[in-house]
């Protein structure tokens, strides 16, 4: 189900579960693009139908089992999904790095060459959408002051190739379980020409 896309935000249907974004794109059609999804993130959704939930859940309940509820989200902020997409990244596919100073890290490059094949989107579009000339004016604008001191990713421009760098606080083993805990959920944002 396609919702149409609005300003700065993308629209999408719940189609994902709990993989831990390790699959590639080969099983989605070109035009789709997946968000990578994190415990707290804050979406806008829509619950579907109860009442089979509550069946199902009565039958469970003996077990302490939750209740499960049908629903669709209905929308993510762009700017959001691009940042947490970008920051899953760079836990999922960052290496220590000398130039980093041992820091796990990953090159702007590197980056988008990720988010093409595990998510199927194009940084530059998301650069382009959000009015940024490229994609590393994008990843110093979704990574300033406020959200470095707040989740701890740092941008540097590297001195030997001048490539903007990416950075985590965390260590390896931090930064992959934490790449571990986010699902999928797998979008069409539709065009302006699609009405």
């Amino acid at each position: 189900v396609a919702m149409t896309m609005m300003d700065s935000d993308v629209d999408a249907s719940a189609t994902g579960g709990e993989d831990g974004g390790t699959n590639t794109r080969s099983d989605a059609s070109d035009s789709n693009e997946l968000a990578l999804l994190l415990p707290g993130q804050t979406l806008r959704i829509q619950i579907g139908d109860v009442s089979a939930s509550r069946k199902a859940w009565k039958k469970r309940r003996r077990n302490a089992s939750p209740i499960l509820i049908p629903c669709s989200v209905l929308g993510v902020n762009r700017e959001w999904m691009v940042r947490w997409n970008v920051m899953t990244l760079l836990h999922q596919i960052g290496e220590e790095s000398g130039a980093a100073g041992g820091a796990v890290a990953a090159t702007a490059g590197k980056l988008g060459r990720a988010y093409r094949q595990r998510l199927g989107g194009d940084l530059r579009d998301h650069a382009a959408a959000l009015g940024h000339g490229s994609v590393e004016s994008l990843l110093q604008s979704l990574f300033d002051d406020r959200i470095q001191a707040e989740y701890g990713i740092q941008t540097f421009v590297e001195p030997q190739h001048e490539n903007l760098v990416l950075t985590t606080s965390l260590t390896r083993r931090q930064a992959r379980s934490f790449s571990n805990s986010a699902g999928m959920v797998q979008f069409h944002p539709e065009s302006d020409d699609d009405g």
